[in-house]
C-alpha cells in the first residue's frame, strides 16, 4: 500500500461517514470483516468490544449513527503500512481518535478504533462509566484494541504507527 491510497481511502472514509450512509460506509469492508472498538463495548454491552462480519458492522454502525445524530469526522492525518493504514481523525465532539484498518483483496478486512481521554460521545450526569466498562481498560484499548490485536500485533507496531506514523513522526508532534 502507498501513501497516495491511504490518502484517497482516506478522503472518501470521511465523506461516506460525514454521508451517515451505512451502505456506502460498507462497501469498502470484506463480508469476513472483524472491527473492535471501546464504543462497540459501550454501545452493545458486549465486553470484547468486537463485531464479526459485515451484518454485525452495519447492526453496530447503525445503532452508532442513531445514538450519535450530530456525527462528523475531520480527518487530521493519514499512514500507510504494508497492508494497512491509520486514519487519525477527529470526531464532532473534538476526540483525537486512530483508526487502524488492515486491507485484503482492495477491502477492509479488520480494524480497530483507539481512543484517548474523550470518547465518541459526552457521557450526561448520572451516566459516568469507569475506563474499564466503556471498553478502554481491559477489553477496549489494552486487551482488544491497542494491545493483543491492534498495535503491537497487527497494526501500528508492525506496520503502522510504530515504524511509519505516530511513533516516528505523529504522536510526539
Amino acid at each position: 500500500m502507498d501513501l497516495e491510497f491511504a490518502q484517497k481511502f482516506a478522503a472518501e472514509w470521511r465523506e461516506d461517514w460525514n454521508s451517515h450512509d451505512v451502505e456506502r460506509i460498507l462497501a469498502h469492508y470484506h463480508e469476513e470483516v472483524t472491527f473492535s472498538s471501546p464504543m462497540i463495548a459501550r454501545f452493545t454491552g458486549d465486553a470484547s468490544g468486537t463485531v464479526r462480519g459485515k451484518d454485525e458492522l452495519r447492526a453496530y454502525w447503525r445503532t452508532g449513527l442513531a445514538r450519535i445524530p450530530d456525527l462528523h469526522f475531520d480527518v487530521m492525518d493519514v499512514r500507510a503500512g504494508v497492508d494497512s493504514l491509520v486514519i487519525d481523525y477527529r470526531n464532532q465532539i473534538g476526540g483525537r481518535v486512530y483508526e487502524v484498518l488492515t486491507f485484503r483483496d482492495g477491502l477492509v478486512i479488520s480494524g480497530f478504533g483507539a481512543y484517548g481521554a474523550v470518547l465518541a460521545v459526552e457521557e450526561r450526569e448520572g451516566e459516568g462509566r469507569g475506563a474499564a466498562e466503556q471498553g478502554v481498560g481491559e477489553q477496549g484499548v489494552g486487551a482488544q484494541g491497542i494491545g493483543a490485536q491492534g498495535i503491537g500485533a497487527q497494526g501500528i507496531g508492525a506496520q503502522g504507527i510504530g515504524a511509519q506514523g505516530v511513533g516516528a513522526q505523529g504522536a510526539g508532534e
